[in-house]
């Protein structure tokens, strides 16, 4: 329910305060007001990640925790860092190259931010 409403949520009030036409412009459907792209995109997208990077990092301190209790072999340290870089790409922190093409929109940018997102 949340993963639906609390979209729906942001895009309502969007859309009350500033009205329907802040979702298009001439050449595509995107949020037009910076103020409004900042409050109902960006805001989120930046909780999120930050709710994630908190999760992950709780995650890794207990998977860290464990694996020094039960082994300290080379091969369980490699299986936790690769566990904890699949963790990454799912949590979504791939999304802070989204983040920075709003700031230097380069089409390498935009391939790598393509190609990570992607691989979840």
């Amino acid at each position: 329910p949340a993963a639906i409403g609390i979209p729906f949520v942001i895009v309502g009030i969007a859309t009350l305060v500033s009205g329907v036409d802040i979702y298009s412009n001439e050449h595509h459907c995107w949020i037009g007001d910076s103020a409004v792209f900042l409050s109902a995109f960006i805001a989120p997208m930046v909780v999120m990640v930050i709710v994630n990077f908190v999760t992950l990092a709780a995650v890794t301190n207990i998977l860290v925790k464990r694996s020094i209790d039960s082994s300290k072999e080379q091969s369980t340290k490699l299986t936790l860092l690769k566990g904890i870089v699949s963790l990454s790409f799912l949590v979504g922190f791939t999304w802070i190259f989204g983040l920075l093409l709003l700031a230097t929109d380069t089409e390498a940018l935009q391939y790598i931010f393509a190609i990570l997102n992607s691989s979840q």
